[in-house]
């Protein structure tokens, strides 16, 4: 009935749109170095190390985004309705996995636009000044660094899930195993790659005068 197509439609619609976060959210949750960095003072006079400076900002903005995420997949989640429509268990074990996926897109995402702020401060739009005419071209670098520098991240942990995916798909289960684990080798993998990062931005927050 009417009602039934509205609730679909809407479902199709919350899911897009943390879809469409997951991929360029990043951008938009700026409560991290882009916004902190011209207090670097300030900064500095906090007991953390710059590992874990890094780290908590980067998780400020990167829990913000996913906060948001949560309640449009959590819409979509509840929201459909009919005979076509995927199992509750079905429906619940595929938002587990959107949500963790969308964590660690969201974690990795801000931390890529975060490297580019450090190492590139003229790139990035830093706290509330929206600079000049020049400053617009270089947030299209800066956006376009972000990209690459975010592909070249996800590339292994996406080949290696891709490869669990495929040696693991035809062995015999109740339940399929392989998507949970093509899953956890790619969540495992971008958390190395994380912690890296985080160390290796905490070597650059210190030089930065």
């Amino acid at each position: 009935d009417a009602v039934a197509t509205a609730r679909n439609i809407l479902a199709a619609v919350c899911l897009v749109i943390a879809l469409f976060s997951m991929l360029f959210g990043a951008l938009y949750a700026r409560n991290d170095f882009r916004s902190d960095l011209p207090y670097l003072r300030s900064l500095r006079g906090w007991p953390l190390s710059s590992a874990q400076l890094v780290g908590a900002e980067i998780a400020a903005a990167s829990l913000t985004l996913f906060l948001v995420q949560v309640a449009f997949f959590a819409l979509a989640w509840l929201l459909p309705t009919g005979p076509e429509i995927p199992g509750f268990a079905e429906r619940t074990g595929m938002l587990l996995l959107l949500l963790l996926v969308a964590a660690v897109l969201d974690v990795l995402g801000v931390a890529v636009r975060n490297a580019i702020a450090l190492f590139f401060p003229g790139w990035v739009r830093l706290g509330s000044d929206g600079g000049g005419v020049e400053a617009v071209g270089y947030n299209v670098l800066g956006t376009f660094g972000a990209f690459l520098l975010l592909m070249l991240l996800l590339l292994l942990p996406a080949t290696a899930a891709g490869v669990a995916l495929y040696t693991t798909v035809g062995i015999p289960t109740e339940l399929s195993l392989a998507p949970v684990v093509a899953v956890v080798v790619f969540i495992a993998l971008v958390a190395l790659e994380l912690r890296w990062l985080f160390r290796w931005l905490g070597s650059v927050f210190e030089d930065i005068d």
